[in-house]
């Protein structure tokens, strides 16, 4: 597969010929770019669209502590290095998984509970996106927690994996749809991609609208497995694709596994700007600065704009109206 070729299926911004690149290509670890989607066109394997899931995202919270035998307050300790004996030494001992086997949906109750409805409200009527995120970010780990299937395990004790995020990849909002706080959100979403301890989740975010449920937020999480005391990389099940959606699916999950390492292969903590970084970051320093003074103290500020440090903000109180103190007289 050619860099030419390559250029078709990335998204500009992985266009940048790196060794790393080069490498990959040549090994050729990349999906044909005629059978692979781009990260921008992924579709959700979702069996049942139109069906409304029995549990909430509290039954999911619920038996995922239950799963993982978590704390249940910040003063109890739990010590989990017994369960190291469960963990696998290869992916040789793990059963293959699809990705059937880790999709599952839940519901928040927004138009049924109005008390919950209060915790997931803001001030202006929206929905709180940083509450649905720690939702997704849960449901996250849970569909990870449901593509492992440890033969090792036992049912007495909980799972010895411990799944931990590590990025959100990406998070595309529909244009011209806002989520409503006065309806049901589901939630859905599988396991799209697994390596040897990291895996990539596709979660969908749906809001009914006229008795049918309309897509309004799609997101990418990477996960990671570790070992019950968190000190050391965990082994997952390989995965594997049933059908040709599956497979690109899957490719475009192998696409986005390249373009992180290209990112960490051009950082600046490793290797330092090359000549067309510095000549931009020469041209904005001249745009702004004041040649006359030849000092960095003096600065030219750019028609309708203003500098950060003039936008300081020190205290922001946002009361929504889950924290809404009421006064009774």
């Amino acid at each position: 597969m050619s860099l030419k070729s390559l250029s078709r299926v990335l998204p500009q911004s992985y266009k940048c010929g790196s060794k790393l690149m080069k490498k990959i290509v040549s090994g050729g670890c990349l999906p044909n770019p005629s059978a692979a989607a781009a990260p921008g066109t992924r579709f959700l394997h979702v069996p049942g669209a139109n069906d409304t899931p029995t549990q909430t995202i509290r039954d999911v919270i619920s038996n995922l502590t239950s799963k993982v035998g978590a704390a249940r307050s910040f003063t109890e300790t739990i010590d989990r290095s017994h369960l190291l004996k469960l963990l696998p030494r290869s992916q040789d001992e793990l059963p293959p998984r699809t990705m059937k086997d880790s999709w599952d949906s839940a519901i928040i109750p927004l138009g049924s509970e109005e008390r919950l409805r209060e915790k997931y409200v803001t001030f202006m009527g929206g929905v709180r996106v940083g509450r649905l995120l720690e939702d997704l970010d849960v449901f996250a780990v849970w569909l990870c927690y449901k593509h492992i299937k440890n033969p090792r395990q036992t049912s007495d004790l909980p799972s010895p994996y411990s799944i931990v995020t590590a990025l959100v990849d990406r998070i595309d909002f529909n244009q011209g749809w806002s989520l409503h706080p006065d309806r049901d959100i589901r939630i859905s979403g599988h396991v799209s991609w697994a390596g040897r301890s990291s895996l990539e989740t596709i979660i969908s975010v749906e809001q009914r609208v006229d008795n049918a449920w309309k897509q309004v937020t799609r997101a990418v999480f990477v996960m990671v497995a570790r070992d019950p005391l968190n000190q050391g990389s965990a082994v997952v099940n390989p995965l594997v694709c049933e059908t040709l959606e599956e497979k690109k699916i899957y490719q475009a999950g192998e696409v986005n596994k390249l373009h992180r390492k290209m990112l960490q292969e051009e950082s600046l903590f490793r290797v330092p700007p090359n000549e067309t970084e510095k000549t931009l970051v020469h041209e904005l320093f001249m745009s702004l600065a004041n040649p006359k003074e030849l000092s960095f103290t003096s600065k030219k500020e750019p028609e309708n704009s203003m500098w950060m440090e003039d936008t300081k903000l020190k205290n922001l109180i946002i009361c929504h109206p889950e924290v809404v103190k009421c006064t009774i007289s």
